[in-house]
């Protein structure tokens, strides 16, 4: 079977597939002023980037994972509060943490068991300071401390 992609440990395989799929960056400038003459723009860092999965999962098959076994999956990840690597295609797209889970969901057994759902997932880029950065600086507030 296909992978499509991976959020962490959750594998984004048939039936788990986004529906859709949408990222985007904000590029961002500062305005100068000036004495006389027109404004500068002054570039500034990009914006984290945001996007969001949307999922819809029909419980089709037996010894597949129901619609809710899927939400958990997912609802799991967001409550561990750690950053998930985001693959799509063997590429990488990035470290994004979960900030919102939105579920809706449709259709149910007469016991109430879950049998469709339709689901957002709201990712938020994970920038943190890279390890040699980090090192550096530990290293300079550890001398610091001790002089």
């Amino acid at each position: 079977m296909t992978i499509w992609g991976q959020l962490g440990d959750i594998v984004l395989e048939p039936p788990i597939v986004p529906v859709t799929y949408n990222i985007g960056t904000e590029y961002g400038y500062a305005e100068m002023q000036r004495i006389s003459g027109l404004a500068g723009l002054q570039r500034v860092p990009n914006r984290l980037r945001k996007p969001t999965l949307t999922f819809q999962v029909h419980w089709l098959e037996q010894g597949l994972l129901s619609p809710q076994e899927y939400l958990n999956l997912f609802s799991d990840a967001a409550a561990a509060k750690e950053s998930l690597p985001l693959t799509i295609g063997g590429q990488l797209v990035g470290n994004f943490v979960i900030t919102n889970l939105e579920v809706r969901q449709q259709r149910f057994t007469p016991e109430g068991a879950l049998t469709e759902a339709r689901w957002n997932v709201n990712l938020l880029e994970f920038a943190d300071t890279p390890e040699p950065q980090r090192q550096r600086l530990t290293g300079f507030l550890q001398r610091v401390r001790t002089a």
